[in-house]
């Protein structure tokens, strides 16, 4: 697997599996990359508290910190967006379509990403971005049914 493949996985499939991959390429473990997740939400600013890479284990961030969280990412690395604004990847021969429907279903001039997710204690949650007349807007909604 490349890094590229699992980023695919990841930002289309949700793939917990592919998380807990890269956690482990870039620190040696994935405790190890839950510390740097701390101490970079501690760093920004960010009242957030995480427990695993992928969100199984009912991290905890509040809806303004997801948003402000976003907001640093698409600053720091505007090519998520990129990944983020596809409504479909191919891997390995398989289809995986968005689930940010945003940006087909429900069309929304501008939508450019980020990413929806669902655990059993979050509910459906969901972090979408948009450019609107030059303005960056991000809306966050957490604990929807």
């Amino acid at each position: 697997m490349t890094v590229k493949d699992l980023m695919k996985g990841i930002s289309m499939a949700s793939a917990n599996d592919a998380t807990v991959t890269l956690a482990e390429y870039i620190s040696g473990s994935e405790e190890e990359f839950v510390k740097m997740m701390n101490n970079k939400a501690a760093q920004l600013g960010i009242d957030a508290y995480y427990y695993d890479s992928c969100g199984i284990a009912n991290n905890e961030l509040s809806p303004i910190g997801m948003a402000t969280l976003a907001r640093r990412i698409i600053s720091d690395y505007p090519d998520i967006l990129k990944r983020s604004s596809k409504k479909s990847v191919n891997f390995h021969g398989q289809t995986y379509k968005t689930t940010n429907h945003l940006l087909d279903a429900y069309y929304y001039q501008g939508a450019d990403g980020l990413k929806t997710g669902t655990t059993p204690a979050a509910g459906y949650c969901f972090c979408g971005t948009a450019v609107r007349n030059g303005k960056r807007l991000i809306s966050v909604t957490m604990a929807s049914s």
